[in-house]
């Protein structure tokens, strides 16, 4: 699924993330008013209004390193492949590919947030989640429970994603990348 959803255009990812995002605020902000949703939902469309163009913006300045500084930019396919690359730490016989797999591993290298500080923040958003539904509303037991259940496979997941960068910047060191 996530592979097929990279193929779509920025705007289409944007839009996506911004009707999960609203969905998302909107359920929160619904249940931990526990009144009327006309405040939650409007709430969540000036949330999303602010977020959408910030994520699609970052998501083209993304595509756009990952683009060769000569040549056409990669197609759907190519820019699929230089993930799929990253992720799984194998280098592409297919050159453009892998010079954007590189970009790409060098950027999740560089960028990466620390294992125990992501930690650290799902443990504090669980914590002030609780301390709200002690002192206000029983519904923010729901938020700290999705903090707690969330937080370890994301966590898993960025692991995995910064071995998966460094196994392949070691293979392109070593020379074992098809140029």
């Amino acid at each position: 699924m996530r592979y097929t959803i990279m193929r779509w255009p920025v705007w289409k990812r944007g839009v996506l993330t911004g009707v999960w995002y609203a969905g998302w605020l909107a359920l929160m902000f619904g249940l931990m008013l526990g009144g009327p949703w006309g405040p939650a939902v409007v709430g969540s469309l000036v949330g999303s209004v602010i977020f959408v163009p910030t994520m699609m913006l970052a998501m083209a300045r993304g595509e756009k390193a990952l683009n060769p500084i000569d040549g056409p930019p990669l197609t759907a396919d190519e820019r699929v492949q230089a993930v799929r690359a990253v992720d799984h730490g194998q280098p592409s016989d297919n050159p453009r590919v892998q010079a954007a797999a590189v970009t790409l591993a060098r950027q999740r290298v560089r960028q990466r947030i620390g294992v125990v500080l992501l930690a650290v923040l799902f443990g504090f958003f669980a914590l002030v989640a609780a301390a709200f539904a002690v002192m206000e509303n029983p519904w923010w037991w729901l938020l700290a429970a999705i903090a707690v259940v969330t937080g370890p496979p994301i966590i898993a997941g960025l692991r995995r994603q910064h071995r998966g960068a460094a196994t392949l910047l070691a293979a392109a060191e070593r020379g074992a990348v098809g140029r």
